[in-house]
C-alpha cells in the first residue's frame, strides 16, 4: 500500500526553517553580548580606578527635589595599623569623609571632577575600624564612590556597594545600625562616568 505524503503549500517555508533562524538570531544575540561585555572590560582595564566599589545612595529620588542629610557606613577589622593606606573617593555633591570618629577629609565634586585621595593610615587602628561619609544633597540627589587600598586592607571587602549601611540618625551610624545602601552601579555609572585619578596623589580634598 503506498504511503502518501503531505505536500508543501507553495511559497511556505521549508520544514525546520523556523527552527534554525530562531538559532541563528539566538547566536547574533550571544554574539553581540559577548562584544558589549568584551568592550566594557576593555573600558575598564582603560579607565576603572576604584574596582568593585559602586556608586552608592540614602534613598532613589522622590518625586519632589528634597534636601537630604545622612552617614553611609562600613566597618571592617586589621590585623594590624597599615604604614601606608589610602582611599579614592567622590562625593557628589559633598560628604566629610570620618575614620574612627576623626574627620579625614571634606570633599564637594561634581560629575565630571576627579577622585579625591585621602590619607587613611593616620586614622587606622588594629582591630574594628569604621569609616564614616556623612553626605548632604541640597535636593536629594548625589552619589558617593569610597574604594580603599593598603597593607592588609581588602580593598574588594569594603568597597561601597550592597555591605555599605545609610542612617539619617548619627548615633545608628555610631552603633552599626541603619540599612543597606541604595546601590546606582559601578562606573561608568551615569552621570559620573569613569572618574580620573587626582592630579596630585595626596589630595585630600578641602
Amino acid at each position: 500500500m503506498r504511503q502518501e505524503t503531505a505536500s508543501r503549500a507553495p511559497g511556505a517555508p521549508p520544514r525546520g526553517a523556523a527552527p534554525r533562524a530562531l538559532l541563528a538570531i539566538a547566536l547574533l544575540i550571544a554574539a553581540a553580548a559577548a562584544a558589549v561585555g568584551f568592550a566594557r572590560r576593555l573600558e575598564d582595564r582603560r579607565h576603572l580606578h576604584t574596582g568593585a566599589a559602586a556608586w552608592i545612595w540614602y534613598a532613589r529620588a522622590g518625586a519632589k527635589p528634597r534636601p537630604i542629610h545622612f552617614y553611609a557606613f562600613r566597618e571592617w577589622d586589621l590585623a594590624a595599623a597599615p604604614r601606608r593606606a589610602r582611599a579614592l573617593v567622590f562625593a557628589d555633591p559633598e560628604a566629610v569623609v570620618w575614620i574612627n570618629g576623626r574627620r579625614a577629609a571634606e570633599l564637594e565634586q561634581r560629575p565630571g571632577d576627579a577622585l579625591a585621595a585621602v590619607d587613611l593610615a593616620p586614622h587606622l587602628r588594629a582591630g574594628k575600624n569604621r569609616v564614616v561619609l556623612e553626605a548632604s544633597s541640597p535636593d536629594g540627589i548625589g552619589g558617593l564612590l569610597f574604594e580603599a587600598e593598603g597593607e592588609g586592607i581588602d580593598a574588594d571587602a569594603i568597597a561601597s556597594g550592597p555591605s555599605w549601611r545609610v542612617t539619617l540618625d548619627e548615633r545608628e551610624a555610631e552603633s552599626g545600625a541603619g540599612r543597606p545602601a541604595i546601590v546606582w552601579g559601578r562606573p561608568p555609572q551615569s552621570p559620573w562616568g569613569y572618574p580620573e585619578l587626582p592630579a596630585a596623589a595626596g589630595n585630600a580634598g578641602r
